[in-house]
């Protein structure tokens, strides 16, 4: 793995609530990338999946530069892989990624936030093997051990990869690649 300095077609993923989205959106603001939410994308109403998501998404990583966070759905992880020159992989402890999809979830509960159009959070949402509470809680290990097989195949060689396994890691990394306003 390298630790370069980013690309101009640049994916952060890692589990829900490891900071994924306020990373892009911080790195793509400061580097005047455009910034590309996935989940904006894929969720229609009812966290259903959109039926143009592939279409939308296969039109967005078409652009000559981006900063894109995806938390990598079988339906897209190809996709932004391929198209991706730098992929960012915030690989922090799953303990962080709980903590803070908890904290995101009763605070969306609290404030009956619309996540995406037709999407709120509800207490029977929890129950969903895709919610990010659950699925941080019991997918780190496989997460991980995903990641590790695709970055060691050939066919994603081209990416230049920056994992980033502590807070202060990803602090520091978007600090020095990131000019203040």
């Amino acid at each position: 793995m390298t630790y370069g300095g980013g690309g101009r077609r640049v994916l952060v993923t890692g589990l829900p609530g490891v900071g994924k989205t306020t990373f892009a959106t911080a790195y793509a603001a400061g580097r005047g990338l455009p910034h590309l939410e996935v989940d904006r994308l894929y969720y229609g109403p009812g966290w259903s999946v959109r039926a143009s998501f592939h279409d939308d998404l296969e039109r967005a990583l078409a652009e000559e530069c981006w900063c894109a966070d995806d938390v990598g759905y079988e339906a897209s992880r190809d996709l932004t892989w391929d198209r991706a020159d730098t992929l960012v992989w915030l690989d922090l402890p799953w303990w962080i990624a709980e903590q803070r999809a908890v904290r995101r979830t009763l605070r969306r509960l609290r404030r009956s936030e619309v996540v995406y159009p037709g999407c709120k959070e509800s207490w029977l949402g929890w129950g969903r093997p895709a919610h990010p509470v659950r699925y941080a809680w019991s997918r780190h290990g496989a997460v991980r051990r995903l990641m590790e097989q695709r970055l060691a195949d050939p066919r994603w060689q081209h990416l230049d990869v920056v994992r980033l396994r502590t807070r202060a890691e990803v602090a520091g990394w978007l600090a020095r690649r990131v000019q203040p306003s």
